[in-house]
């Protein structure tokens, strides 16, 4: 292009599946999302949306579709609104697969982030991968930010 301008292939943009899709809407609590008024988030410069804006700066590329142009899906991030009271979550975090460097990082960063952005008190580790679920020994760890401070 001897204008500098670029050109995007064709593509098609796919909404992604929400919980209230799954779950009907008859679940939605539509509650403001707290993380909208927390001193510790720092939103992009475009607001949290629902749905999300759409533009070349928005949409992520992956496979090509059968008419042979490119699949894009929105950009996630936080809604205006969430679907389930925070003070009623219970959140369970597991991990499975073996030794991963950083999971303690982002095990940490889950719990802080649900605590202190979304406000979520029931917040719990489960042990030894998927057979914590149904093990009797293995009792979920309850999880707070002192708990994974180290």
């Amino acid at each position: 292009m001897d204008n500098g301008e670029m050109r995007l292939p064709s593509f098609t943009l796919h909404s992604l599946p929400t919980l209230v899709d799954h779950l009907g809407g008859d679940h939605a609590a539509n509650i403001r999302n707290p993380i909208t008024h927390h001193p510790l988030y720092h939103p992009s410069p475009r607001p949290p949306s629902s749905p999300p804006p759409t533009s070349s700066s928005t949409t992520s590329s992956t496979a090509s579709d059968d008419s042979g142009g490119l699949t894009a899906y929105h950009r996630v991030g936080p809604c205006r609104e969430v679907t389930f009271d925070p003070a009623r979550v219970r959140a369970t975090i597991v991990t499975c697969g073996g030794f991963c460097p950083g999971t303690n990082t982002i095990v940490r960063e889950l719990v802080v982030g649900l605590w202190e952005l979304y406000d979520v008190r029931a917040i719990f580790g489960v042990q030894n991968g998927y057979r914590g679920f149904y093990s009797e020994e293995d009792e979920p760890l309850p999880l707070e930010p002192a708990t994974v401070h180290h």
